[in-house]
């Protein structure tokens, strides 16, 4: 009898003591996956902390790309001003020493039966138009201009001179418009405007 009551204690020790370790083996297996779960959440974060850099990155490579190309290009624009600098001195002034021998260019608004401009280099008269058109008059204009031997790029020095007490509001804006139009085609066309009533 007394082995056979050692036997059922140990029995129930050993009952005791498999529930203790199943109990420690669940319970290090749900830490475990808890741990595992936090790891994998930690590395999901860091990777996309990752990407975002990445990302950062390349979008500052791409801003200092374009930055440095606009810089290069406002340094070849300042350079080539720079260049021209002496250039468009010289041809100012000899637009200058043009305009203190006679003006290059005078447009005349005169009437008889109808209104016509008539258009002078500084020596004589090179050509004349009816007002039919500001496209037509400017036309002639940039005729004239080819005729006497001036470029587009030529510092082109003009006076428009009309009689204000004769001059029809309408022409002379027609021929001003005209003006403007030639200003387009000879960027350097620069025009003054004489109402010999005043």
């Amino acid at each position: 009898m007394k082995g056979k009551g050692i036997i059922i204690e140990l029995t129930a020790l050993l009952d005791v003591i498999l529930i203790m370790l199943f109990w420690v083996m669940m319970n290090m297996k749900d830490e475990t996956e808890a741990v595992q779960n936090e790891a994998e959440a930690k590395v999901s974060e860091v990777q996309q902390k990752y990407s975002q850099l990445v990302e950062d990155y390349e979008l500052l490579e791409m801003d200092k790309d374009e930055m440095s190309s606009e810089y290069e290009e406002e340094v070849n624009f300042l350079q080539d001003k720079l260049d021209n600098l002496d250039t468009d001195a010289a041809v100012n002034q000899r637009a200058l020493d043009r305009y203190t021998e006679g003006l290059p260019v005078m447009l005349n608004l005169k009437y008889d039966s109808v209104g016509k401009l008539f258009v002078y280099d500084d020596e004589s008269e090179i050509g004349k138009t009816l007002l039919i058109s500001k496209d037509k008059v400017a036309e002639c204009i940039m005729d004239f201009l080819e005729a006497a031997d001036m470029s587009e790029d030529d510092v082109i020095l003009c006076a428009l001179v009309y009689d204000g007490e004769r001059a029809l509001y309408r022409d002379v804006k027609m021929v001003r418009d005209a003006i403007d139009e030639v200003g387009v085609e000879y960027r350097h066309f620069y025009c003054t405007y004489i109402n010999t009533n005043r």
